[in-house]
């Protein structure tokens, strides 16, 4: 007979070392595989005295695992992040804890990949311009994913404060690109466009985009969609 020991193992703490392309690659590779995100336990967001708490399951056969991330507004006014997050991973069988890892570096790194497939996909073979708008992690997450997607070339940094902005568009200079601040007219000649911000009115006018231009929206808070995008741009991000 086979027995189990019934004292749990401490799950271990794992680092995040994946790199860009190969995120893309294991996130299609599931996709293709048959794993439909629609079908995951239902998200909740719970209100807390310092913010909100999302918690973000996922279950397969062998593995089900959450997401925890704390929103807390105040933060940044303490030298904090705003978001934070943990996950773990547990067997999926037994329900035993396996592994925690950075959240946060988890989700810098798993959502960028997620846009990377949708661009893979999507976005034309010579796409050179980049717009984004946002300058958080998301954002230097998708410059180095939609890069080793796409031969870019450009990018263009829409954000509310010049710092970030130029500090964000530094970055793209070392990586090789022209990078410069904007507006949001720069996406009538965009070639990608991606919204990296928790914005909760539209940033731009969906009808400039033109017709070969991929849109990539992040809203995982209220999973909306501005009003004014035409239903051609929406249908690129399902």
């Amino acid at each position: 007979m086979t027995t189990v020991d019934p004292t749990p193992a401490p799950p271990r703490y794992v680092g995040i070392t994946l790199p860009p392309s190969a995120a893309a690659d294991a996130i299609e590779r599931v996709l293709l595989d048959g794993l439909d995100p629609e079908t995951d336990p239902p998200r909740s967001i719970l209100p807390v005295p310092a913010g909100d708490l999302l918690l973000m399951p996922a279950a397969l056969s062998g593995h089900v695992g959450v997401k925890i991330a704390g929103v807390a507004p105040a933060n940044p006014a303490i030298g904090l992040p705003r978001i934070t997050g943990t996950y773990l991973l547990l067997d999926g069988p037994t329900l035993r804890p396996l592994a925690v890892l950075d959240g946060m570096a988890l989700t810098a790194l798993r959502t960028p990949a997620v846009s990377a497939v949708a661009v893979r996909r999507l976005a034309v073979p010579d796409a050179a311009h980049l717009l984004l708008f946002g300058t958080g992690p998301q954002a230097y997450g998708h410059l180095d994913a939609l890069l080793a997607e796409r031969p870019l070339t450009r990018l263009t940094v829409v954000a509310r404060r010049p710092e970030p902005a130029e500090a964000l568009a530094e970055y793209a200079r070392s990586l090789g690109l022209t990078a410069a601040l904007g507006t949001a007219n720069a996406a009538a000649d965009a070639d990608i466009v991606v919204c990296c911000t928790t914005a909760r009115v539209p940033l731009f006018d969906g009808g400039s985009i033109p017709d070969h231009a991929t849109p990539d929206r992040l809203d995982e808070r209220t999973r909306t969609r501005p009003a004014d995008v035409r239903p051609s741009v929406r249908r690129t991000r399902r």
